[in-house]
């Protein structure tokens, strides 16, 4: 028998905590000084970190350069409206290598948590994936299309079309 919809509901509004640690996608709230007040499982997976580690700690101290990063956020504090960025790089301290990621801004306000901003980062290589694949394809589908005479690997050969 299946649950009754408003039964469901209730259970998952009981965990709020509960439900952001469940996300694949990273989610940060920092405060005006890009201070950290909150990090779910997927952003302590991303940045090898605790939140219990770094909760009060800066932004800054996740990452090897943290600028392009708090630039996006700073612009959402002075404007207090959301702003996103596709395919922002970058390296996390306790990480391995670099990371092409997706990052959504956006202003949080909740009781005890004034001018607060949430980060949402998502994994970019996806994005960058899919359009080297359509890249590829449209270049594959440009050359296929092209007469035999005007390959680069047959530069000497005509076309039987344009001899007249």
């Amino acid at each position: 028998m299946a649950a009754h919809p408003a039964r469901i509901a209730t259970r998952a509004m009981v965990d709020p905590d509960r439900i952001l640690d469940s996300l694949s996608t990273s989610v940060l709230i920092v405060d005006q000084k890009l201070d950290l007040l909150y990090l779910n499982v997927a952003a302590e997976t991303l940045f090898g970190v605790s939140r219990n580690q770094v909760r009060g700690r800066p932004l800054a101290e996740l990452l090897v350069d943290a600028s392009g990063l708090n630039a996006v956020v700073e612009r959402a504090i002075e404007t207090w409206r959301p702003f996103s960025r596709r395919e922002l790089a970058l390296r996390p301290v306790y990480g391995e290598g670099e990371l092409i990621v997706d990052c959504n801004v956006a202003p949080y306000d909740e009781p005890g948590t004034p001018s607060a901003v949430l980060i949402e980062i998502s994994d970019g290589t996806q994005h960058q994936r899919i359009n080297s694949r359509m890249r590829s394809k449209i270049h594959s589908a440009a050359c296929g299309a092209l007469p035999s005479c005007l390959s680069a690997s047959s530069p000497t050969h005509r076309c039987a079309n344009t001899q007249r």
